[in-house]
Order: C-alpha cells, then structure tokens, then sequence
C-alpha cells in the first residue's frame, strides 16, 4: 500500500498529542533501582489505531473510529520475574487530549467491574506523569527531544512514519510487585510515532534505546519489510545536538531465547556499530522470557546492559530492547483458543 502522509515540520507540544492517522503510539520504557540497589525496569505503552486500517478506496469513506489499548511490564531484573499486562481495549475519558501536549486519561473496559485509571501527563514542558497498572512515575525530561532521522521523520520503503524520542528522562515513583509497593528513581525513555501505514503481516523490526553514563543516548534499528532491511541510528549527544546514520551494522550473537508459547526464536544479545561515529556497541538481554502476545502479535520488550566502545573509549550504559515481527505458530483463532484454554483447563481434556 502506498501512502501520502507527506513531511511537515514536528511541533511541540502540539504533535505531543494525537493525530489523524491510521496507528500511533506512546512507549515508554525505564531502568530503575530501589533503596537497596535492587533492579527492576518497566514498559508502559498506550496504541491508538483506527478502524478501517486503510485509507485507501471504498474503505476511505467509511467514518473511522479510534479504538485505544494499553500494554505494560513491570521486571523484577534481580529475581527474573516478568509481570506481563495486555488491556485489549481501554476507554479514554472525554476531556483527553484536550490540552497541549501529552494529556490522556483512560481506564481498561472491564464489564460489571470498576476498573482502574491509568494516564500519561504532561504537566508542563519537561514533566510528565504516568499511572499504570501497577506503577506511578514522574519524570523530568533534561534534553529536548531526539529527531529520528534529525528531522523526526523516516520513510523506508515507501513506509513513511513519524517519530520523535526523549532520552533522558530522570524518573522517580512507586511499582507495585506481589502487592508490594516499592519506591524507585532511574531513568526512562519515551518514543512516540504515528504513521497511516499499518501491517504487522509485512513488517518486523529489531529496535534499541541505548543510555551510556556519558550522558549520550542513541535509538537504532533495523525496519524489515518483505524481506529487505534498512538501518538508521540518531544520536543525541550531552549539548543536546543530533546526527543520524544510515550505515549501521545490526548482527544477533550466540544466546537465544525460545518461546514454549509461540515456538518463536528472539536474539537476546547483539552487536551493533555506527562506523562514521566510531561507535561499537554490545548489548545484552538482562532478562529471558520476556515475550509478549496480543492476538497474532507477539513481539519482545527487556531491559539491556551495554558495553560501547567510543572512539576507543569504553563506557558502560543501560538501555532497553524490541523486537518484533518474528514468526509464530499462532493465528488470530488459534491465539483465541489457546486463552480460552487457559481460563478454562477442562476443555484440555476433550
């Protein structure tokens, strides 16, 4: 499908908030500590998309509806525990996205029952707040936002989407683990993209948030569509400037990770390099069993210990890790099938 979501400058805090496309995303992801040196990291990600998916045709005349639904982790790193949560559809309350920049408070759908409120707010230039199931962070944002592609704009292969990230967001608040709750500081990450292409069927990505100790920070990734790769890193150094690379070299090591689930094979450790930057990067799943399953979608999302090598320099930094797209044994029917067996284990024995 061909698209023409042609470039137009991004604008903060206006294109903070939502857009008229067909999908769109707010990701956040964080490494955070305790009082006592414990490890835990977390993702917490709201998706728009509408109904149809397509712009194109017939379905182009058909009035689109929003649908919103909410994906989160909480990861005790120390005990490898992974606390997995999947709202298939949440419910936006009316004053949502009513103000600039990022404003929206949403809660799950769950029926007869009094669910609970979630948001991601922003409550002024650099501060945001944002409530999850089982997490309540405030961060404060200490560099402007990171332009992928130095302009906040990409198109590979006819797939333009856009995307901006912010990279160094000093974080505070409680998570909540086996009903207890534990006060954190860190530092998250926050990308937010939206795009009028949408085919999971098509396309898979492995995709890095990279935070070393010298106060620089990087996204890379490798986008695969029908079988061809392209590769960008932005790079956003300590004085807030950016530069973007084309030629990076992403390459899976040795360890790997099978899901019993899904049957599907993730990469847990990699190596990447940005040649014109002189920069090597080594990076490592801190985690297994980190996969994620909506529908037919599965995907991984863990937090990374990384090693680079700067222009001969060794540094040390902390990140976080999403790779989607891979194959699975599962269908939409099938992943059905598999829950309803789940909640009810007598049917396994028919």
């Amino acid at each position: 499908m061909t698209t023409t979501m042609e470039y137009k400058p991004i604008k903060f805090p206006q294109d903070e908030s939502k857009h008229d496309t067909i999908g769109e995303w707010w990701y956040f992801n964080g490494n955070l500590t305790d009082k006592d040196g414990r490890q835990y990291s977390y993702m917490n990600t709201l998706f728009r998309a509408t109904i149809p998916f397509q712009n194109a045709g017939v379905l182009s005349k058909i009035p689109k509806n929003n649908f919103y639904f909410y994906h989160s982790i909480i990861t005790d790193i120390d005990q490898n525990k992974f606390f997995p949560n999947i709202d298939y559809l949440v419910r936006i309350t009316n004053d949502s996205f009513k103000k600039e920049g990022l404003n929206v408070h949403y809660s799950p759908v769950v029926l007869g029952k009094n669910s609970q409120h979630y948001c991601m707010q922003q409550t002024n230039k650099n501060q945001y707040i944002v409530e999850g199931k089982d997490i309540n962070l405030q961060m404060t944002a200490k560099k402007p936002p990171l332009l992928e592609n130095q302009i906040g704009y990409v198109n590979f292969f006819n797939r333009p989407t856009y995307y901006y990230s912010l990279t160094d967001l000093v974080t505070e608040g409680t998570i909540v683990i086996d009903k207890k709750m534990i006060e954190v500081t860190g530092k998250s990450w926050m990308d937010h993209q939206w795009s009028d292409v949408f085919d999971v069927n098509k396309d898979s990505w492995n995709w890095f948030s990279v935070q070393l100790e010298t106060n620089i920070e990087i996204v890379c990734y490798e986008f695969i569509h029908m079988g061809k790769s392209a590769y960008l890193a932005t790079i956003i150094y300590p004085d807030a400037t950016q530069k973007s690379f084309s030629k990076v070299l992403i390459k899976p090591l040795e360890r790997k990770w099978k899901s019993p689930t899904t049957k599907t094979v993730y990469d847990l450790d990699w190596e990447i390099e940005i040649p014109e930057a002189d920069i090597k990067l080594t990076i490592e799943s801190k985690v297994e069993n980190h996969e994620m399953n909506f529908l037919h979608i599965n995907y991984w999302e863990s937090p990374t210990k990384i090693e680079a090598l700067i222009k001969g320099n060794k540094v040390k930094g902390f990140g976080y890790m999403e790779l989607a797209g891979r194959p699975s044994i599962f269908n939409d029917l099938t992943f059905l099938k598999s829950k309803i067996l789940e909640r009810v284990p007598a049917l396994r024995l028919k």
